[in-house]
């Protein structure tokens, strides 16, 4: 059965489409999983009709042949996932909002409560039950004259 895209060294993948790519890995995948098949447990070359093999050694280079175009071709889909990332991240960057929380940057149409503001490490500990201690009892700090 032969291939309707043909690889005949790792270069031929380059100028292969997104399509091509696809369609390449579905046929080689299915060529050495029927080689598999009919090989059996014991790899018996006299037992494949799916692809012509003279011996163990000529099947043996052809699973890995078919091998290495099923690598040559995920490398080339992994440059158009990442393509397909970049741009996924970009139009989600462009499109969506200025910030991480909403809350920040969209404007308050007076229905909407206002965002908490955060409190400083002065202002938390100026509302602690410490501090209000410490004020009752009219200490001073360390550093106080």
């Amino acid at each position: 059965m032969p291939f309707a895209i043909k690889i005949t060294k790792k270069e031929d993948v380059q100028a292969l489409s997104k399509e091509d790519i696809s369609n390449a890995l579905h046929e080689r995948r299915e060529m050495l999983h029927n080689i598999f098949s009919e090989a059996g447990p014991d790899l018996d070359p006299a037992k494949v009709n799916v692809i012509e093999v003279k011996d163990g050694a000529d099947l043996a280079n052809q699973i890995r042949q078919r091998h290495d175009e099923i690598n040559w071709l995920g490398e080339r889909q992994s440059y158009f996932d990442e393509l397909e990332r970049i741009r996924r991240e970009n139009d989600e960057a462009r499109n969506g909002p200025a910030g991480p929380d909403p809350k920040i940057w969209a404007p308050h149409d007076g229905k909407t409560p206002e965002p908490q503001k955060v409190a400083t490490f002065g202002e938390l500990f100026t509302r602690s039950q410490v501090y209000d201690a410490a004020k009752r009892r009219g200490e001073r700090g360390a550093y106080a004259p």
